[in-house]
């Protein structure tokens, strides 16, 4: 568990991730607002890049499972390495779910052809 700024202040995220692997790395996170905030999308999309210095390229509005969802893309220097994030946020009422992977390069257009089975995996119960 982690404590990550937001819009609405601090709040407290359970993230998860894969090992470093040489080509990228996915992140899963899951952070819950106090009651009554209205989580923004766009600005989810725009934090997460801002979070590591980084500058977004593409947010596009979408439904995931019957959820407002946002899938983006953009890109940073991770510690002297051009990285690009693509990103799946997803309103859950009050909780904002987000799965990101982290590819090595500066501008890579597309995610790896895993990503996309990986981001229609996951169930919300």
């Amino acid at each position: 568990m982690r404590t990550v700024p937001t819009a609405t202040g601090k709040v407290k995220a359970v993230l998860y991730s894969t090992p470093d692997d040489p080509k990228g790395t996915y992140l899963v996170a899951l952070t819950a607002y106090p009651t009554g905030t209205v989580v923004d999308l766009d600005k989810a999309v725009t934090g997460a890049a801002k979070n590591i210095g980084g500058v977004v390229r593409e947010n596009d509005t979408a439904n995931y499972r019957g959820h407002d969802a946002r899938n983006g893309r953009f890109t940073a220097d991770a510690s002297g390495t051009a990285i690009t994030v693509f990103v799946r946020m997803v309103d859950l009422g009050g909780r904002l779910f987000q799965l990101q992977y982290a590819a090595k390069g500066a501008d890579v257009k597309t995610p790896p052809a895993q990503y996309d089975a990986v981001a229609a995996s996951v169930r919300f119960e």
